[in-house]
Parts: C-alpha cells; structure tokens; sequence
C-alpha cells in the first residue's frame, strides 16, 4: 500500500506538470523564451503555440504583472503552450492553449487519480452490470454537446455534433466518456461505502472542466444514480413529484435564441434556451439527486464522524492555503485553476475585494465564508457530542479555518455560527429549566435592542426600500412626473400613480407589479405587517435590499412559471427574458430561496418546506442533523450557495443526517 501511493503521488506530478512542459521551440526557432514585459509583447504575437508554460516559468519565476489565463479556442497542437499575449494596462495578459479533449482526459485522469486514496471500504456489489448505466450517460452528455452548442461556438467555430467518422472532436469524447466512467466504476467497488467520509474534499477539488459546462462530480453521482435505479433504489414520492414538475416545465417551454454566460456558475447552470438543453438538466439533476441519496442509504452505518470532522477542517485549511499561494504566484494560480477544477480563477491578489471580502480560491466569498463556518460547527458539535479530546493539528486547522472566515468577512455566516453554538452549549447543559429560559429572553432582549441601536432607518423607510430597488432597475422611458417639491413618484413612494403608467414609459416585471399592488394596498395599515413590507425591513439588515430589489425588476413570470419554475437550473429566462438595467455581468438574486422558485417555482417551494419543517420539527433532538440544518437554512436565505454544486451536495447530505443513526453522548432537548 505505502509502495502504492508513492506510485500515485508520482503519476499525479505527472500529470501536472508534464502537460505543460511539452515545446516545439527548440526545432523551429532559434530564439530562446523571453521575460515577459511590455517590450516582449510583440515577440509572443509573432511567436505563438512554441514556447510552454514551463519555458516561460525558468525565465520569469515570480512576476506579479503577469496573469496566466486559459486559451479556450486554441488548437489541439497548442495544448499548455502560450497561445498569445495582451498588454492591458499594468496587466500583461498570458493566454495559455487548452483543448476540450484534451481538458476532459487529463482532467478526468487527475480526478479519478484522486479518488484512488479514498481508503478501500468493503466491496460493492452490483447486481447489474454497468454498461447500460455508461451508455445512458454517455448518451445524456452527447444530448448536452448538442443542446448548449452555444456555449461551445463561442470559442471553437468548428465545433460540430454531427456524428461523422471525420468530426475527431466529438467521436473522441464520446470514447474518452465510457472510459472515464468505466474506470470509476472500478475504482468506487472497492470504496463505495467510504466515499461519503471524504465527501468534504468536493470543495476542495470543484471538477468543473476547463472547456466544458459539465462537472466531474455531476457525472459521476449522476451515473450512480442511474446505477441505483438499476438496484431498485428511488424515492417514490420524490420521483412522482419530480416527474410532474418536469412535464409542466417541457410542455409549456418557449425556445429562445439566447445564450447565458455561466461565468461562475460554470459545469451547473444551463447556458441555453432551448428544450433539449432543459431536457438534458431534467435527467441529470434527477438521476444527481438519486446518486446523493442513495449514497447515504448505503453507506450511512459506516459514516465516521471523527473521520469527516478532520477531513472538513482539512480541506478548509487547504483551500485557505492554497487561496493564498494563488494569491501570490501567479503560475500556481492557474494551475490550481485547472486541476482543482475551479469554476473560475482564483484571487490574484491577497487584497480584499472592495477592501473587505477575499474569496481565495473559491468562486464566492460568501459561499466560502459559509463553508469555513460550517466546517466550525460540525467540529463543536461532534467534538461535544463524542466526548473527543481535541488535538493540537486540529487547534491549528481550526485558526486556519477562522482566518478564512475573517478574510471572508461574512458577518450573517459568523453571526449565525455564535447563535446556533450558545444554543447547542445551552440545550446540552445541566441548568435548570426556568433558568434557560430567562437566559434565552434576555439573549433576544439584547438582540433586539442591538440591532435596533445600530438600525437607523425607520420601519416606514425600510418598508419601501425594497420597492424603491425594484424601481430603480426597472428601465424607465422617460422622466417620471415630479410634485412641487421635485420629487417623482419613485422617490415620493406614490407607487399607485407608477403602476397608473403605460408599458411603454415604464418596463415592470409582472413579479414587481404585484408587490407594488400588494405594498399600494395593505402596505400602510397600521398594526398589520404586509409581506411586502415584512420582506423589505427584513432585507434592509442584511444588506440585500438591492440584490432583491433587482431580483424583483428581472423576475418576469407568467402564472404558472410563478407557480412551478423555469426548470432546474434554468437561469437564462429569468435573466435575458425581461430587460433591465442589469443586463450585463452575472448579477445573481443572493438568495438560495429565490434561486428556488426560479427553478420550481411557489408550489416547488411550499413542497419543500413541507418537507423541511417535518423532519425538522420531528428530529429537532438530533444534534448532528439539527444544528447544521438550522444553520444552513438561515444562510440560504441570504446566499446563492445552492447554485454551486459543492454546497448543493452539504446541503443535501446535511438534510438526510435525520435518518443517520448514532448513539449520541449528549441529552439535547429544546424545553
């Protein structure tokens, strides 16, 4: 086994660094590589696709104006060679050639390298061979090549699905693919029941390709989807419910010629508006879905939480550090781009991002702050729960993981960590009854005297900034009428005489035209909270007034769009299909919720929470699901966490620990 991983460690420097060494320089031109400086410039346009990443690396080490970016249209001959160079501003841009082949096979090859060192569990048996589950994948993913070839002509003019014998493009991958899967097949018999003890390692290694609007993690939970469908394995009630949604998303589609830049959301979002397209995220984000949950099914009696604890903080404390040495060099930053599958590059600089936020690696500071914080409660929880004596390396990845956080800088995450941590030392204490309850009164009094202290807005402002936002972003034809004191109906918040005007001076989605009916009329009787009203003083606090009130502005559904959603993971239609002045650059609603009804819509949502307020209420003792359940719920009102596949699964897994079974130490109760 040690002679084993040696081997392994040694074919993964391989893969990483030999890709990129490979040069034809040295037989077609004399010239050796140069510094790259503004004088250079010109000598990397003339010589293009001849020196590699390496060559340039020897000559310049550290040079913190250079930023190292993939080349998506380049040919498969200039794969990790310097594909050309832009000088822009102090910036010198270095475009490096990638291929979508070649990207897919070496960074499947890498992943699957990875999940090598997952330790072997007890065999997995099949009852079923696995060639019908790797045609039916092989086939879904040749129905996304075809469906979102948008994406893929942005940057490759040849690109082409016809199924020829002359298009290699296509017939490799669709080779490669059966390969990929066979392999992990293989790989996951011997170590299925242990994948979910490494499971926190997904934020570690994103698997968003390079090239590709596809996911390493999706196809293979995916594929064990459909393997678990082949066993018998699929909630009944989840699969009635999924299947109807889908047909009222397919039968009433509208097809549209738009295309949606992912951007960070890459290798999870539908880039197209087409019904193949949609067709291909219906299968795929349910058989995903299947393969999470038959993932825990099976291997639930052999989840080790001391296991998962270390593996939470040390993937956490890797990412921190890993966002700081890309922070810093700039050759390191790209290829942990590339083989961590990042769904974008990583922070350039250890500057924070409007001198208060510092994402790392990650594509999200607010997605990564939530993540060191919940990799903090797990490690209070279990550590209370099984009475574990803590260990000097996990104090340092626990500092690690606390100065990821600050870095961060996600007050709602940290806020929501010390509540839910004086509540779960509360619930777990020997204290009387009588005084846990007056503790809890005062806990509230204090909060709400703070947050009232700090709060300088009045309830009759706040009530109406959200609409205020909405109308802000909303493209207006011309001036609104002013009153006497030069004040227009937006600015005097007379939203009865906007809704008064015509279509043609004012564009309101039909989602802001109801809240400015609902807020016109029961927004201003005393005593009696609107839902408007509420959602807006609610939004103020948290800082996300803007953010919905531009969700408001773009949301434009019909009734039963409204009522089941767009389809899974179909953003384009909410973004393009109604003008706005946000039309440009990925401008998300910062709420997991939102993105929710997006997808299915109110009737989606009601179903989940349903679900959600049962198991809650009914395993609300359960410490290991309770805890980070409520936490999870509360950061999701106010993240898009969900659009981002490694928090997708924390969440999913994180809402099946009700039926993990475990002999908890603890005696928790909510009196």
């Amino acid at each position: 086994m040690k002679y084993t991983n040696i081997y392994k460690v040694f074919f993964g420097l391989l893969l990483v660094f030999i890709p990129w060494s490979i040069t034809e320089a040295i037989y077609e031109t004399p010239y050796p590589a140069q510094e790259i400086v503004s004088e250079s410039v010109g000598f990397y346009q003339t010589n293009t696709c001849r020196y590699s990443v390496a060559e340039i690396f020897q000559v310049n080490k550290v040079n913190p104006v250079i930023e190292i970016l993939p080349d998506l249209s380049s040919k498969i001959e200039c794969f990790g060679k310097i594909n050309g160079v832009d000088k822009a501003g102090e910036i010198i841009k270095v475009y490096v050639g990638t291929n979508p082949n070649i990207d897919f096979i070496l960074q499947s090859s890498f992943w699957l390298l990875m999940l090598s060192f997952v330790p072997k569990s007890k065999k997995y048996s099949q009852k079923y061979p696995t060639s019908f589950s790797i045609f039916i994948m092989t086939s879904l993913l040749f129905l996304h090549l075809s469906s979102e070839d948008k994406f893929y002509l942005s940057f490759s003019e040849g690109f082409d699905v016809s199924l020829s014998f002359n298009n290699y493009l296509l017939l490799s991958l669709l080779i490669v693919i059966p390969m990929v899967l066979t392999v992990f097949s293989d790989l996951i018999e011997t170590r299925f029941y242990n994948l979910i003890n490494f499971f926190p390692f997904i934020f570690l290694f994103s698997g968003t390709y390079n090239s590709l609007n596809l996911n390493f993690f999706l196809i293979i939970i995916a594929f064990i989807g459909i393997i678990a469908i082949q066993e018998g394995f699929y909630s009944k009630v989840f699969t009635l419910t999924y299947f109807v949604f889908s047909i009222i998303h397919l039968v009433n589609f509208e097809t549209s010629n738009t295309y949606f830049d992912v951007d960070k959301l890459k290798g999870f979002i539908n880039s197209s508006q087409n019904k193949s397209s949609l067709l291909f995220w219906t299968i795929i984000i349910y058989f995903f879905i299947n393969g999470l949950l038959y993932v825990f099914k099976e291997s639930k009696k052999n989840i080790d939480l001391q296991i998962i604890k270390m593996n939470l903080l040390i993937s956490a404390g890797v990412i921190v550090v890993i966002g700081i040495a890309s922070s810093v060099y700039n050759y390191f930053n790209y290829l942990s781009y590339y083989y961590l599958g990042l769904n974008k590059l990583g922070m350039k600089s250890f500057d924070s991002i409007e001198g208060n936020t510092w994402r790392g690696i990650s594509p999200s500071a607010e997605a990564a702050g939530e993540y060191f914080t919940i990799v903090i409660l797990f490690w209070i929880v279990i550590n209370k729960l099984q009475l574990h004596k803590i260990t000097k390396p996990e104090i340092i990845l626990v500092i690690i993981n606390l100065y990821g956080l600050y870095r961060s800088n996600n007050f709602a995450a940290t806020v929501s960590l010390v509540i839910i941590t004086v509540v779960f030392f509360l619930n777990n204490s020997n204290l009387k009854r009588q005084l846990k309850t007056s503790i809890y009164i005062v806990s509230v009094i204090a909060l709400i005297t703070v947050f009232n202290y700090n709060n300088d807005y009045s309830y009759n402002f706040a009530s109406k900034t959200l609409l205020h936002q909405g109308i802000s972003a909303s493209i207006i034809s011309e001036s609104l009428p002013g009153n006497e004191y030069g004040l227009n109906a937006a600015e005097n918040s007379n939203f009865g005489q906007i809704l008064l005007l015509q279509d043609s001076d004012i564009k309101l989605s039909s989602s802001l035209k109801y809240s400015l009916r609902e807020f016109n009329e029961n927004g201003n009787i005393k005593f009696l909270p609107d839902k408007v009203a509420t959602w807006s003083v609610i939004s103020v606090p948290i800082n996300r007034s803007e953010k919905w009130g531009i969700f408001l502005a773009k949301y434009n559904p019909s009734v039963r769009e409204a009522l089941f959603g767009y389809g899974p993971q179909q953003l384009s239609n909410y973004y393009l299909g109604h003008p706005t002045k946000y039309n440009d650059g990925l401008v998300l609603p910062h709420s997991s919720l939102l993105d929710f009804i997006i997808f299915y819509g109110l009737v989606g949502v009601a179903v989940l929470l349903l679900f959600l307020t049962v198991i809650s209420i009914k395993y609300r003792k359960k410490s290991i699901f309770a805890y980070p359940f409520f936490f999870i719920l509360i950061n999701f009102i106010k993240s898009d966490s969900i659009l981002y596949l490694s928090s997708f699964v924390l969440a999913v897994l994180v809402f099946n620990l009700y039926d993990y079974k475990t002999i908890e130490t603890d005696s928790s109760t909510y009196d």
